[in-house]
């Protein structure tokens, strides 16, 4: 009974820590995407980003492919094929979409 017992808890934690493991790898993509945006409009108001501790590779970056307003406000509003938008929709509470 002990043995059972203990594989449910087991099986139960290996669990947790993969959907521990998935949630922080989409947070952290949806950070990058965020940053990402942020640099580029720091390309349009050299105000808008204070201070960048992050990869120089993403600074240079921006500062290459300078992006247009339009192009970073498209980048930035989600489409409806967005997985994440689409997980957030699908999670809202009623009327809060």
């Amino acid at each position: 009974m002990r043995q059972i017992l203990f594989l449910f808890v087991l099986c139960g934690l290996v669990t947790v820590g993969e959907i521990g493991r998935v949630a922080r790898d989409a947070v952290n993509a949806v950070a990058e995407r965020y940053m990402h945006l942020v640099l580029a409009l720091g390309q349009h108001d050299p105000d808008y980003v204070d201070a960048f501790y992050g990869p120089a590779e993403w600074k240079t970056q921006a500062k290459k492919e300078k992006k247009s307003l339009d192009a970073i406000e498209r980048r930035g509003c989600p489409s409806e094929r967005d997985p994440m938008e689409n997980s957030r929709r699908s999670n809202a509470l009623p009327g809060r979409a």
